[in-house]
């Protein structure tokens, strides 16, 4: 991998991170239009890149978590992170083959768009 390539998917990563898009996704597109195939350390760390930045946009809200680790926010974290890990670990080998094909990426990606046009539609009801 190139520096140039190297600095495409980092800002890839850094841009897409944030938005309610994929992420992962794009960077699988643009590894495969670069040519490069089992990059899992750059995505390894280019992913904890993105953990030390949140971090220190978050400091003081994590840092009230850990000073009342039974208030309602850590306990939904914890609450939401079981079961997402269950389901990784039950489907482990799924995941891994979906992922490491490009070829179902645009369905995975229509997939997403009308979950969060769903989810958008279910919030606007809710409001009034």
């Amino acid at each position: 991998m190139s520096y140039i390539e190297a600095i495409v998917l980092g800002l890839v990563q850094g841009l897409t991170e944030f938005l309610p898009i994929s992420s992962s996704g794009h960077l699988v597109i643009f590894q495969r239009l670069f040519g490069l195939h089992d990059v899992i350390t750059f995505d390894v760390a280019v992913h904890f890149a993105t953990l030390v930045a949140v971090c220190a946009v978050f400091w003081k809200d994590i840092m009230e978590m850990l000073k009342k680790p039974f208030s309602k926010l850590p306990l939904l974290i914890v609450a939401g992170t079981i079961p997402t890990a269950l389901i990784g670990v039950l489907f482990k080998d799924f995941f891994e083959s979906i992922f490491n094909s490009a070829v179902t990426l645009g369905f995975e990606f229509l997939i997403t768009g009308l979950v969060l046009l769903y989810a958008e539609s279910v919030k606007s009801k809710n409001k009034g």
